[in-house]
């Protein structure tokens, strides 16, 4: 997976988690220990066990293209259990040739 600045990506997360039993969802992006980014449940889609997370052109020119991002899942279940991917996920984040917002 790779962050293109400028663009509306939409990012599909497989999990191994029953989904239908999560409270919420935080998906969290974040360059250098420092959050950039979070998107809850409210602002996905989700279909059986995928959730997709759509990013706007604004949202991704806040990604700095010198850095790797590490996205991070997190789940709460409706037992109030707390449950993160095992590893974050690590993507480059590459510039656009035209910047613009369109």
């Amino acid at each position: 997976m790779v962050i293109r600045r400028a663009t509306t990506p939409t990012h599909p997360f497989e999990c191994d988690v029953d989904l239908s039993i999560m409270e919420e969802i935080i998906i969290t992006y974040s360059q250098r220990g420092i959050v950039v980014l979070e998107k809850r449940k409210r602002d996905c889609r989700i279909e059986g066990n995928t959730i997709f997370v759509k990013l706007t052109q604004e949202e991704t020119l806040e990604f700095n293209p010198s850095y790797k991002v590490d996205i991070e899942l997190t789940f709460k279940t409706r037992g109030k259990d707390v449950l993160k991917n095992e590893d974050p996920i690590t993507v480059t984040v590459k510039r656009s040739k035209n910047e613009d917002i369109i």
